[in-house]
């Protein structure tokens, strides 16, 4: 607590930085890999209204169902959580392989 008896946040997210840094690496391992053809969210404390319209806006494009969108937004939309063009990405092994089948949908709807 500040003189003023403010709370600072200069140590709120403090915890999250190692997360920070390993999703760093992978996401420009990724974007070096896959480029235009990527679209990811991670889920943070501070963002989870920015991920709900990704979602929708993922949706709008046809990548994913409004069901799916919604179906996310209260069941999968957790710290940590990552979104790959539309999809959640419930295991880092299958990252290669949604961007895959996204890509194959987005060109279908594009």
């Amino acid at each position: 607590m500040s003189d003023d008896g403010f709370i600072t946040l200069s140590n709120e997210f403090k915890h999250l930085e190692d997360d920070y840094m390993k999703l760093g690496k992978m996401y420009n391992e990724w974007k070096n890999k896959y480029g235009e053809h990527l679209s990811i969210n991670y889920v943070d404390p501070k963002n989870v209204g920015s991920v709900a319209s990704y979602l929708f806006k993922q949706a709008q494009a046809g990548m994913i169902t409004y069901k799916k969108a919604i179906l996310y937004l209260f069941t999968k939309i957790k710290l940590n959580a990552i979104f790959v063009n539309g999809y959640y990405l419930e295991n880092i092994d299958d990252f290669d392989k949604i961007v895959k089948q996204t890509h194959e949908v987005g060109v279908k709807h594009g």
